[in-house]
Parts: structure tokens; sequence; C-alpha cells
């Protein structure tokens, strides 16, 4: 099968076992409903692994081999049961903005975590502890209709400047890192400050 084996910058950890676990996380925190969200992995040879369009991620967590779908580094498809999720571009052009900047950022996880967009609602939007922020900060992006360019420039140029965490206002939120594990504690820590700052907002 084109996707077998163990990657280096997963500490050793089977890619389909990556893909699972956090598919698995993310469907029990109840952050991806239906076939929302998505999860993607560069790479050494700059091809992408990504979910594929229309899956669950409770489907990644059962047959993440069935699930998953390789593209080229333009993104062309080269193997895999389903087309490539409909955020591919937000993906591929995310992944060009940090290639020479960020090369270890190799991973990239999609949410639709509901405390962080909630804060990036609030005007004024609470202040969240720069210390316990991933390096690099949040940024907030206005909102763009999913899956169009629009959303994807966006994405590109808040990872050149170099935010680890992109809030897709009214939409998601989509972290870059180095695994697909470290992405989703990146979003797991994010969502538990937002969530205090939105009820502290609210007291």
């Amino acid at each position: 099968m084109w996707l077998m084996g163990a990657d280096a910058e997963s500490g050793g950890i089977d890619l389909l076992d990556e893909f699972a676990y956090v598919a698995r996380a993310l469907a029990q925190h109840g952050w991806c409903v239906d076939n929302a969200g998505n999860l993607s992995r560069l790479m050494p040879d700059g091809s992408i692994i990504v979910t594929g369009a229309g899956t669950t991620m409770a489907e990644v967590a059962v047959d993440p081999g069935r699930s998953l779908v390789h593209l080229s580094a333009k993104g062309e498809k080269l193997a895999g049961y389903y087309e490539p999720s409909s955020e591919i571009l937000a993906h591929l052009l995310t992944y060009e903005a940090v290639r020479e900047s960020r090369p270890h950022i190799t991973a990239l996880v999609h949410t639709h975590s509901p405390a962080l967009l909630v804060w990036a609602s609030l005007e004024p939007r609470p202040k969240l502890p720069e210390d316990k922020l991933p390096k690099g900060g949040i940024a907030v992006n206005p909102y763009f209709p999913p899956g169009t360019r629009e959303l994807a420039d966006a994405c590109a140029e808040a990872a050149a400047e170099g935010a680890s965490l992109i809030v897709w206002e009214k939409h998601g939120v989509i972290a870059l890192a180095r695994t697909l594990s470290a992405g989703l504690e990146m979003i797991e820590a994010a969502e538990e400050l937002a969530e205090a700052a939105v009820y502290a907002d609210e007291a």
C-alpha cells in the first residue's frame, strides 16, 4: 500500500496510526461533526497525505487507509479512494508559505473548535495569556466561504507571518505543527484558554 511504515517526525509512529489517533480524539471532542474538519501530513518527498472529501473523523479513526488521499506537491491525486478534502488548497498554500521559514511544519489539523470560534467573534476580543500561547501566537482571519481561494490565501498569509494557530472566523481553526499529535495538543490547549476567557467575559 502507498501509506505504510513509520515516519521520523512522528517519533516512529506509523502514519496510519497517527491519523487514526488524532481523528479519534477530534471525534470524541465533538469538534468535527459529520464530515467537518480535515488532517494532512507533508511527506519528505513533498507529497501530501490528506483526509478525503466527505469522510468523517470517526471513519478516519476506524479505517485511515481507506479514508486518506495521497497527492503530489502540486495537488495532483496519486492514490486514494476519495477525492481530497475541499480545503486542500488551504493546506497546499500553507505548506508552501512556511516551506523555507519553518520546514519543520509537516502537519496541519483543521477543526471546528467552539470556544476558539466564540472567542474570535467577541469585540473586544479577550486577551489570552501570552506565555501559554503556541510559538507564533494565534491569528484570526476574517470569514471567507469554505474551500475558496480567498480563505486559502488568507490562511497562507497568516502562516507566512509566523502564526502557529489560525482561526477562520465563523468556520474553524487550523494548527501548524511538526506532527498531527502536536497539532491536536496545540488546539486542545488553546481551546481551554479560549473557553476560560469566554466564561470570564460573560461573568
